[in-house]
C-alpha cells in the first residue's frame, strides 16, 4: 500500500524532502493541488526525484493540473489525475504481483497430475518407502527445476510486459504533445491567415486606447478657499396699505400688519428704603406772628429747625397779629400749642430751637415762626425697611422690560411674524402698586397692564427680497457661501402710527467667498501635474490646493486632458 501524503499549495521542496525522511514506507503518493510550487517547475521535481532515490523511495503523484502532470511524466514520474485512478491501479499490481505465485500453483498441480497418471500406466501402484522416499525426492527436483523455469520465463514476460507498458505511455505522451503542438500551430496559423482576427484584433486596440486616454484617467481636485463674514445694508418700507413686494420710488415696500397685544406684568422686588419707627420726640412750641393779621396754621403743618429736622403740630392753630404798645413798640401775637417730630428716633429729642414755616414763607415770609422753651423728649430709636422712591422707579422699569422681553419672544425672528422694537405704541397703560412709598414693607409688587400695537411683516417676504438684493450687495468674484443670512439687526429710521407706515434698514450678516469659474480653471490646469497646478493657484491668494485624487490611481499622475473628466471639489475654510 502505498503512503498518502497531502502537499500544501506553496510548500517548497526542502520541506517535502524533510517529510519523505520522516516516513518508514518505501512506497509513497503525493497529493499535489493544481498550480502547487511543485509541480510548476522541472527543477523542483528533478530535485525531488533525486532525493527520493537517494532515501530509496518510489515517489508518484496524484494531481489534476495537466501542465504539471505532463512534466512529471516526462520525468519518469508514476501520474495520477485523482486518487480513484491510483487505487485502481493498485489493485491490478497486487494482481500482476500474486499472477506469478497463481501460475506457479497451477503448473504444480498439472505434473502432480501428470504424474499420477503414469504411475497408474506403468503399474507402479505398490512401492517401499525407500523408493516412494526417491521417488518424493525426484518429484521434489523435479519440481524444483520446473519452477525455477517457470519464474525465470514470467520475469522475462513481466518485464517485456512493463517495457511494453512504458512504450505505450511515452507513446500516449509523444502523441498527445504532438497533438497538442499542432493544435496550437493551427490556430496561430489561423489567425495570422484570418484576416477577420486582424480587423478585430486592430479594433480592439483601438477600443482600449480610447479608454485609457479618454474615458479612465480623471482627476478631481480639491481646493481650500478662505471664507468670511460681511454685512450687507438692505434698507426697505413697511405700509398696511399694500398687498404683496413691490418697488416705490426706488425702495422695496413690504406689506405689513397693524396688529394688537393685550400684556400684563406682574413684578416683585424687595424694598430697599429704610426708617425709623420708634417713638416720635415730642413737646410744646410757642408761634409768633409778627404781620398784622391773624394767621391760622393747619393740623400737620411742618415746621424746620436750621438743620432741617421735621416737626409737625398735631392739632391746628390760630396766631393773633402783632400789636403796637404805648411806648410804641410792636408787640408780636403768639399761641402755644403741642409739637412733635415728624418720625421717631432720638436724634429729635432737641434742645430749644427756633422753626421756620415753609408753607407760609411765601405769604408772611419769615414774620411767623416757632419757638420751643423746653427741650424735646420722648424719641426712641427703631429701624424697619420701607418702600422707598428708587424701588418704585426699578419696579416700573422692570415692568417695561418683562413686557418688551415677552414681545420679543412671541415675535421677534422666531416666527413667520416679524416685530421690530421701535415700530409699535404703547395704550391704556396701567400701574398698580401695593404700597406707597414710605409704607413699612419687606417687598414691592407691581402690576403693569398695556395694550400695545405695532407694525409686523412676514418673514417670507424679507428672505425674498434678500435673495433678489444680494445680486446688488455682491461683487461678481465673491459668492454666498451657504444659503441667506447669518443673523439680522435692525434699525428704525421712520415710523408713523398714524399712517402705519414705516421704514427700516436691515443689517445682515452674510458668509462670502471667493467664485470659482470651475470651466475656466479646468481648461488652465489640465496636463499639468501636482507642482504645476500649486503654482497656479498660487496666484489667487484666497485658494489653496488641498490635495488631488487620481484615477487610476498608479497610472495617472497629471491632470487629464480631456476636461470631462476633471471635478474641482470646493471646502470654504472661514477665517
Amino acid at each position: 500500500m502505498n503512503k498518502i501524503i497531502y502537499l500544501e499549495p506553496d510548500e517548497e521542496i526542502i520541506n517535502i524532502v524533510d517529510r519523505l525522511k520522516s516516513i518508514s514506507e518505501k512506497k509513497i503518493a503525493l497529493v499535489v493541488p493544481s498550480g502547487a510550487v511543485l509541480i510548476s517547475s522541472a527543477i523542483n521535481l528533478r530535485l525531488l526525484q533525486e532525493e527520493s532515490k537517494k532515501l530509496g523511495k518510489e515517489i508518484s503523484m496524484v494531481t489534476t493540473d495537466e501542465t504539471g502532470r505532463n512534466i512529471a511524466s516526462q520525468l519518469g514520474f508514476t501520474v495520477y489525475e485523482n486518487l480513484g485512478d491510483a487505487r485502481e491501479i493498485r489493485i491490478k499490481d497486487q494482481e500482476e504481483q500474486e499472477r506469478p505465485l497463481i501460475a506457479k500453483k497451477r503448473i504444480s498441480e498439472e505434473k502432480l497430475e501428470a504424474l499420477e497418471s503414469e504411475e497408474l500406466e506403468d503399474g507402479y501402484s505398490d512401492i517401499d518407502e525407500e523408493e516412494e522416499g526417491e521417488g518424493e525426492r525426484k518429484v521434489s527436483i523435479f519440481d524444483d527445476s520446473e519452477e525455477d523455469e517457470e519464474d525465470e520465463g514470467y520475469q522475462a514476460f513481466s518485464k517485456k510486459s512493463v517495457n511494453q507498458e512504458k512504450k505505450l505511455e511515452k507513446s500516449a505522451f509523444h502523441s498527445n504533445s504532438k497533438n497538442n503542438v499542432n493544435f496550437a500551430k493551427k490556430k496561430v496559423d489561423g489567425l495570422i491567415t484570418n484576416p477577420k482576427a486582424w480587423i478585430y484584433g486592430i479594433i480592439g486596440f483601438v477600443v482600449v486606447l480610447f479608454l485609457l486616454v479618454f474615458i479612465f484617467p480623471k482627476a478631481t481636485v480639491y481646493l481650500n478657499v478662505n471664507a468670511s463674514e460681511e454685512t450687507l445694508d438692505i434698507g426697505f418700507k413697511l405700509a398696511t396699505d399694500t398687498q404683496s413686494v413691490s418697488k416705490v420710488e426706488n425702495k422695496t415696500v413690504l406689506p405689513a400688519k397693524w396688529e394688537s397685544k393685550d400684556q400684563e406684568v406682574t413684578i416683585e422686588l424687595p424694598t430697599t428704603g429704610t426708617k425709623n419707627v420708634g417713638d416720635k420726640a415730642k413737646g410744646t412750641i410757642v408761634i409768633y406772628n409778627r404781620s398784622g393779621r391773624t394767621v391760622s396754621i393747619a393740623a400737620g403743618t411742618e415746621f424746620l429747625t436750621s438743620d432741617n429736622k421735621r416737626f409737625v403740630i398735631p392739632k391746628a392753630a390760630s396766631v393773633p397779629g402783632a400789636m403796637v404798645s404805648d411806648f410804641g413798640e410792636m408787640i408780636p401775637g403768639k399761641s402755644s400749642t403741642d409739637l412733635e417730630a415728624a418720625e421717631g428716633g432720638t436724634a429729635f429729642n432737641i434742645k430749644p430751637s427756633r422753626f421756620y414755616v415753609p408753607s407760609l414763607a411765601e405769604m408772611v415770609g419769615n414774620l411767623v415762626y416757632g419757638q420751643t422753651e423746653d427741650s424735646m423728649s420722648g424719641g426712641t430709636d427703631k429701624d424697619a425697611k420701607v418702600v422707598s422712591k428708587d424701588d418704585i422707579d426699578k419696579a416700573k422699569q422692570m415692568a417695561k422690560d418683562e413686557m418688551e422681553k415677552k414681545l420679543s419672544e412671541q415675535f421677534g425672528m422666531t416666527g413667520e411674524r416679524i416685530f421690530v422694537k421701535g415700530m409699535g405704541i404703547v395704550e391704556n397703560s396701567n400701574e398698580a402698586l401695593d404700597k406707597k412709598e414710605g409704607d413699612e414693607a419687606d417687598k414691592l409688587t407691581m402690576k403693569v397692564s398695556a395694550k400695545f400695537s405695532f407694525l409686523t411683516f412676514s418673514k417670507t417676504d424679507f428672505d425674498k427680497m434678500f435673495e433678489d438684493s444680494l445680486k446688488l450687495h455682491i461683487s461678481n468674484q465673491k459668492e454666498l457661501v451657504g444659503s441667506g443670512y447669518r443673523n439680522v439687526t435692525w434699525v428704525v429710521v421712520s415710523f408713523d402710527d398714524k399712517k402705519k407706515t414705516g421704514e427700516i434698514l436691515a443689517h445682515a450678516t452674510v458668509l462670502t467667498a471667493t467664485s470659482i469659474n470651475q470651466d475656466f480653471l479646468k481648461s488652465k490646469i489640465v496636463t499639468l501635474n501636482v507642482q504645476e497646478l500649486r503654482a497656479v493657484l498660487s496666484q489667487y491668494p484666497d485658494v489653496e490646493l488641498d490635495h488631488v485624487g487620481f484615477f487610476p490611481p498608479l497610472l495617472v499622475q497629471s491632470i487629464p486632458s480631456n476636461e470631462r473628466n476633471v471635478n474641482i471639489v470646493v471646502n470654504h475654510v472661514e477665517k
